[in-house]
């Protein structure tokens, strides 16, 4: 399976995972927004997503 930026995939829990690509990433981080109320996958391109 392959993953694009701004995909977003659901959890059991009932949030959402939403996958971003950053270049100035350096490795695969997940963090919280808060605002949206939702986790966030950032990854330095989209071949690292998937």
């Amino acid at each position: 399976m392959s993953y694009r930026n701004g995909q977003r995939l659901p959890l059991e829990g009932g949030g959402a995972l939403r996958l971003s690509v950053n270049p100035r990433a350096r490795r695969l981080s997940i963090r919280i927004d808060a605002r949206a109320g939702e986790a966030v996958a950032v990854a330095p391109s989209e071949r690292r997503l998937g």
